[in-house]
Order: C-alpha cells, then sequence, then structure tokens
C-alpha cells in the first residue's frame, strides 16, 4: 500500500529514486573530521565593525544630547 495521496504524482517518482540510491554511512571519525576542519578555520579578519558597534550609537546619543542642549539654551524658546 502506497503512502502517497493518488493525485500526487510527483512524490511517488521521488520515492522511487531515493529508494534506488545505495545507502551511505558516514565515516566513523566523521565528527572528529568536522572539529578539527572548523578548528583550522581561519579567523575572520579584524575590521572597525566592532569600533563602529561602540562609536555610532554614541555620536547618535551625543548628537540627540548636543540638540537638546542647544535649543534649551536658546531664549525665547
Amino acid at each position: 500500500m502506497s503512502n502517497f495521496d493518488p493525485l500526487d504524482t510527483e512524490g511517488g517518482d521521488v520515492a522511487a529514486m531515493l529508494s534506488a540510491l545505495p545507502r551511505a554511512e558516514a565515516p566513523a571519525n566523521f565528527e572528529f573530521g568536522v572539529r578539527a576542519r572548523i578548528a583550522q578555520a581561519a579567523k575572520p579578519a579584524t575590521t572597525l565593525m566592532p569600533f563602529m558597534k561602540v562609536a555610532a550609537p554614541l555620536s547618535l546619543v551625543l548628537l540627540i544630547g548636543a540638540f537638546v542642549i542647544f535649543y534649551g539654551v536658546l531664549p525665547g524658546g
């Protein structure tokens, strides 16, 4: 008995192709190999992004503070 809907013609084709493939097993040291590749990965190049992550919000706060102080000191405001 098929597990597919009778109107689903593509599902049966895909299932037949997948069942025809030979079974593949991962090597015994697969997990060790993955961990070794991760450990060998190059460190990302240092950029200005850490500096910008601090400088951008700080400059925004200073800009808003200067705006409030400037317009708070003006006479007739």
